[in-house]
């Protein structure tokens, strides 16, 4: 996985992982696929996994990871 996050209530979840991929490793303007959708369970709790690729066209060295987490 290069990149999660969580849905915000107002979001969708095509939303959610152009803006993860953007805050996460600076990458924008990118077509995604969602490849799948399925619930995750243990045995504390149960996560809505929303699974999706991009193919990107980029410069490796312009790449920008994030370093901290950010807060909102």
């Amino acid at each position: 996985m290069s990149c999660g996050g969580h849905i915000l209530s107002e979001d969708t979840p095509e939303l959610t992982i152009k803006r993860e991929l953007e805050e996460e490793l600076g990458l924008t303007n990118l077509k995604t696929k969602l490849v799948d959708k399925y619930v995750f369970s243990h045995a504390s709790q149960s996560e809505l996994i929303y699974l999706y690729y991009a193919i990107a066209d980029f410069d490796p060295s312009k790449l920008k990871l994030q370093k901290k987490r950010l807060r909102k």
